[in-house]
């Protein structure tokens, strides 16, 4: 897609993301089928110039948009899917932006360095657990792993209306493509916790 600016030219946005549902398909089909054109949409809104705050403040607005849409659909209905989420948006070819919602990740080949890009969100981690607990959630180890109200391994997502101190608040990273030499092969790759 195309994002306009204010007093710049337009830039290409190209979107890639892999979301992992659990629970059922439902929450992933929605995200595949609706959060570029939600993030499409958000960027549009703001007329403005791209920052470095603007993009964290797009993709912060695009996923709580994403999630209180859903659950308003939902009606009374409080148990429904969730799903992980990592996105990868390349801005003109010279900038990366990698959200990450759960324990789904992107990780980066440039040049000779190999990078994670995204943080696992597990309950486990102190500042996850704060923030669980801090929304009234809990975490409990059960089967093997710790899990968020002892239901779920990851400490975000998008869905999971009924467990308590959920969200679906990103983590971002951004990466310079400008110093890509192109015959190291530099690539992205985005998957599910289960290839991890």
């Amino acid at each position: 897609f195309t994002i306009p600016q204010k007093t710049l030219p337009p830039i290409t946005a190209s979107f890639f993301a892999v979301f992992d549902g659990h629970g059922g398909s439902q929450c992933a089909d929605l995200l595949s089928k609706h959060f570029a054109n939600d993030l499409s949409r958000c960027f549009a809104k703001y007329k403005a110039d791209l920052t470095d705050t603007l993009i964290f403040n797009v993709f912060k607005e695009a996923s709580v948009n994403f999630n209180n849409t859903m659950k308003q659909q939902l009606h009374n209905n409080t148990i429904f899917p969730g799903s992980t989420a990592s996105v990868l948006l390349i801005l003109n070819q010279k900038q990366a932006w990698c959200m990450n919602v759960g324990d789904s990740r992107v990780v980066v080949k440039l040049n000779d360095n190999n990078e994670q890009c995204t943080e696992d969100a597990k309950p486990e981690k102190p500042r996850f657990r704060h923030s669980i607990l801090k929304r009234g959630g809990t975490v409990v180890f059960k089967k093997g792993t710790w899990r968020v109200d002892g239901n779920i391994a990851p400490a975000r997502s998008f869905g999971d209306f009924h467990i308590p101190g959920m969200t679906a608040r990103p983590k971002l990273t951004k990466w310079d493509l400008s110093h890509l030499e192109p015959q190291k092969n530099s690539f992205f790759l985005l998957a599910t916790d289960g290839l991890w």
